[in-house]
């Protein structure tokens, strides 16, 4: 094997992982009704769309069940690709993949943390309506 394609899968196989995790705290942060104060929501989910945009162009032509199916799967692809990343390859022993993979897991972790705490948090009680004034 070429030097060139041993480092194209080492690259690709990171640059996958972080696209991974981007799209699993995204999906966590967005779908659990997460608002930033630096950015709105819309500019989340436009991030988010755009890393998932494979299944999103293919939204209109495939049934919402396959869809919604594909993004679960994702939930359940990260942890795969995070142990595979951990436990094959040459890079396995060194700091900056150690570092690059605990980034991921607290960052999926943090998303999921909060993601349940808000799932304990009460429903906000309704607003109460203005009393209305007869007109008279």
């Amino acid at each position: 094997m070429s030097t060139a394609v041993w480092m194209l899968g080492r690259g690709t196989g990171l640059v996958s992982l972080l696209l991974l995790t981007t799209t699993v705290v995204l999906g966590v942060l967005t779908g659990g009704g997460y608002r930033s104060r630096e950015l709105p929501r819309f500019a989340l989910t436009d991030i988010h769309r755009r890393v998932v945009i494979v299944t999103s162009l293919l939204r209109k032509h495939i049934r919402y069940a396959v869809w919604r199916g594909l993004h679960w799967i994702g939930y359940a692809v990260w942890p795969v690709a995070f142990l595979h990343g951990l436990g094959s390859g040459s890079d396995t022993g060194t700091w900056w993949l150690r570092s690059v993979a605990v980034a991921c897991f607290a960052a999926v972790a943090v998303a999921a943390g909060w993601r349940v705490s808000r799932l304990e948090e009460p429903a906000a009680a309704p607003r109460p309506r203005a009393p209305s004034t007869p007109v008279g």
